[in-house]
């Protein structure tokens, strides 16, 4: 039989297929809104109960080759992450692909080079104090959760405490730079060129502050 496959985004699969919530765990991924989780585990009971549904009915959750994480339709080995239940089957002779987009998707590339934001710092920190490859949720519990040392967590925090230290003291200098430029220019009395690098002070402070939550 001839197979057809077909890619879809994750919001088309949220609008064909419904899931069946994860009844074997409370705790389980792949919840929305509060609402129970449906990721079932590789192991164990749940995957006795996956195994147990209409095969066209499971989505196996995957790391794919390209380092991005995908949704097959039907029951995977490879490099599976957990599995999914639909309440629909798909149709017979159909395989369905679903790329599931992550944070570094959304990173929108500058011409100019930036410095390190937050949220890279803190994955650097977790890959070389606690051994965590990323700091991505995984939707499932043996990706998502690790035991660390805490001679690990010590040095993690420290590092941390260290790296925020250091940006702060970048930014305070830059602003009292700023601003220094701003008395210089009114004390020659040209108050046009004073407004305008008062602007460009505040304009710079206001960027500096927004940059944690943009990358958050």
């Amino acid at each position: 039989m001839t197979r057809t496959t077909i890619q879809i985004s994750e919001d088309e699969f949220d609008e064909r297929y419904t899931l069946v919530p994860n009844h074997l765990n409370p705790n389980a991924n792949w919840g929305y809104g509060g609402e129970s989780g449906c990721l079932f585990e590789t192991y164990g009971e749940e995957l006795e109960f996956v195994r147990r549904q209409d095969p066209r009915s499971v989505w196996t959750f995957v790391d794919g080759d390209d380092g991005g994480q995908y949704l097959l339709s039907g029951v995977h080995i490879v490099n599976r992450i957990g599995y999914l239940i639909s309440t629909t089957p798909v149709a017979e002779g159909v395989e369905i692909e679903v790329r599931i987009p992550s944070e570094s998707d959304d990173d929108v590339e500058s011409d100019e080079a930036e410095a390190s934001t937050p949220t890279d710092v803190l994955m650097e920190i977790a890959r070389e104090h606690l051994g965590i490859p990323t700091l991505e949720t995984r939707r499932s519990d043996s990706l998502d959760f690790h035991e660390v040392a805490v001679w690990c967590v010590h040095d993690a925090l420290k590092a941390a405490f260290e790296a925020g230290v250091t940006t702060a003291g970048e930014q305070a200098m830059a602003l009292r730079l700023a601003c220094r430029m701003v008395v210089d220019r009114w004390e020659r009395g040209d108050l046009a060129e004073a407004a305008r690098a008062c602007s460009e002070a505040l304009g710079w402070h206001a960027r500096s502050a927004e940059k944690p939550t943009a990358a958050g």
